[in-house]
């Protein structure tokens, strides 16, 4: 007799990955990689995540904010990573934050690239 409906061998198989399955239709949140994200450099070391919302956030809807921050300190390290939901709000940020002046220091913005992408430092 098999146990349970998935087909008897006793595995457990996401239902993105059962037969029928088409990439796209489970309501899972899209890949970090897929979302346009934007990568912020020459930043502070006393920048906080909420800061990040509160420069960004005017720009349209943020899917997540990420600070590169030392593990030892807690103080971030200078970069971060910001995700926008849509590709057109976040170029605008793009161009609106290269080059902007902040906390005494000028910051950089540009595209992230995808992790196979980057390359090794």
């Amino acid at each position: 007799t098999n146990a349970g409906a998935g087909g008897g061998t006793g595995k457990y198989i996401p239902p993105s990955q059962r037969d029928g399955a088409k990439r796209g239709d489970s309501m899972q949140k899209p890949n970090r990689d897929d979302l346009p994200t934007l990568r912020v450099t020459n930043l502070s070391e006393d920048v906080q995540e909420s800061d990040l919302w509160d420069l960004f956030g005017r720009f349209g809807r943020i899917s997540r904010i990420y600070v590169g921050k030392d593990q030892e300190t807690g103080l971030c390290k200078g970069f971060a990573f910001v995700s926008f939901e849509d590709r057109a709000e976040a170029e605008r940020a793009m161009k609106k934050i290269n080059g902007l002046p902040y906390d005494h220091l000028i910051l950089g913005c540009m595209w992230s690239l995808p992790r196979g992408e980057r390359e090794a430092k």
